[in-house]
């Protein structure tokens, strides 16, 4: 109810989803299929996660507020803190499924990340699921909180933290020992983005355009398929005329998933990072109910 007598509050996510997703869709607009263009496609993917920032940042003091409004009521033992906690998480799920379907909507196609039916429900599903996770990971931290100006501050250090490991600034293989081995396996982040980005690409065939070839010279008496032999055996790629005798151009990439393979991440996974996240939402969920609890009376 107080969500419905006070609009502005989802009037205005509404409007950063919709703003979002215009802005990386005409900033990407109908990217190729070339490996420049690939990376331009991750890049468009790893940009929407800054929805989900937005998000959390509008959700903690509106969370805060109402937290204050129950603390009164239950000193006067008129809630429980188990009706608001779950509260809390249920009234904003259907407006997250509205933000996140107006954000694919805006996005998805001007950017040209259609291919099949199926992939495109995945994408959006799996972003909406996204959605529910970080918000309930945003309202977890203000419920640890005493106020707003608190979370604010923890929030930044643990948001840095989930781009930084998620796999795509720097892929798991260049990342130290310490970190590899523990915090990019739990980064909730990885798990979206390598559904997804596997998602979008995996239909992929990669046709070169001329500032991504490179061009190197063959010996005489030989081909470029026959020079290129022993290379193109253990690398990604191709050659696009393998019949030229002067002069080479080669492809670093001939499909999407050699692009994905080198972050280390498979098609196969989808669906096992689909239900990572929920668990990570059922798990936000649940410390976030939790520091509702601990945190039930008002300081005197």
């Amino acid at each position: 109810m107080v969500f419905w007598r006070s609009p502005n509050y989802n009037a205005g996510r509404v409007v950063q989803a919709i703003s979002v997703g215009l802005i990386i869709g005409f900033s990407f607009w109908d990217l190729g299929n070339s490996t420049s263009d690939l990376q331009q496609r991750i890049l468009a993917i790893f940009l929407i996660l800054i929805l989900g920032i937005m998000l959390i940042v509008a959700a903690q003091p509106q969370f805060m507020m109402l937290r204050e409004l129950f603390k009164r009521d239950y000193s006067s033992k008129f809630y429980s803190w188990f009706p608001f906690s779950l509260a809390m998480i249920v009234v904003e799920l259907p407006y997250l499924v509205l933000a996140a379907t107006l954000c694919v909507v805006c996005c998805y196609w001007s950017v040209g990340l259609d291919s099949t039916a199926g992939n495109g429900f995945y994408f959006w599903i799996a972003f909406v699921v996204f959605m529910f996770m970080v918000v309930a990971f945003g309202q977890l931290i203000a419920s640890m909180s005493p106020n707003v100006g608190l979370a604010m501050l923890i929030l930044p250090i643990f948001n840095t933290m989930l781009f930084l490991f998620s796999g795509v600034l720097a892929p798991p293989s260049s990342l130290p020992t310490f970190w590899r081995s523990w915090m990019y396996p739990l980064d909730p982040f990885h798990y979206f983005l390598e559904g997804v980005i596997t998602d979008v690409l995996l239909p992929i065939q990669v046709s070169c355009n001329s500032r991504d070839l490179l061009t190197y010279n063959v010996p005489p008496g030989n081909t470029c398929g026959n020079y290129s032999a022993a290379f193109l055996s253990t690398a990604t790629g191709y050659v696009v005329d393998p019949t030229d005798t002067v002069s080479c151009s080669y492809c670093q990439y001939s499909s999407g998933e050699e692009f994905y393979n080198t972050l280390e991440w498979s098609y196969d996974h989808r669906w096992r990072n689909f239900g990572i996240m929920w668990g990570y939402w059922a798990f936000n969920i649940f410390v976030g109910a939790l520091f509702v609890y601990l945190f039930r009376k008002q300081s005197r």
